[in-house]
């Protein structure tokens, strides 16, 4: 596992120190394998970084609307129970 890890922050760097050369290479076809895996290795984490922030999202979206339903539905039961009530 840690090299693994290890592997992808020398891709990182790797595709860091050379970004310009590797898009142009590896969008030509002409990317060798060092390159077209660091490439990989970028896309893979703006993907990721971009899924993270949509789950986010959602998350914080249920939260609230489970919340505005919740106390949409508290104030209709404290409603309902005057209703029948004989003064």
């Amino acid at each position: 596992m840690f090299a693994l890890i290890e592997r992808k922050k020398q891709r990182k760097f790797f595709f860091e120190q050379n970004r310009d050369q590797i898009k142009n290479k590896v969008a030509h076809g002409r990317g060798d394998h060092l390159e077209i895996l660091s490439w990989f290795s970028m896309c893979e984490d703006q993907v990721q970084n971009s899924f993270n922030h949509t789950l986010k999202k959602i998350s914080t979206l249920i939260s609230q609307k489970t919340a505005a339903l919740f106390q949409m539905s508290s104030k209709s039961i404290r409603c309902c129970r005057g209703i029948g009530r004989e003064k």
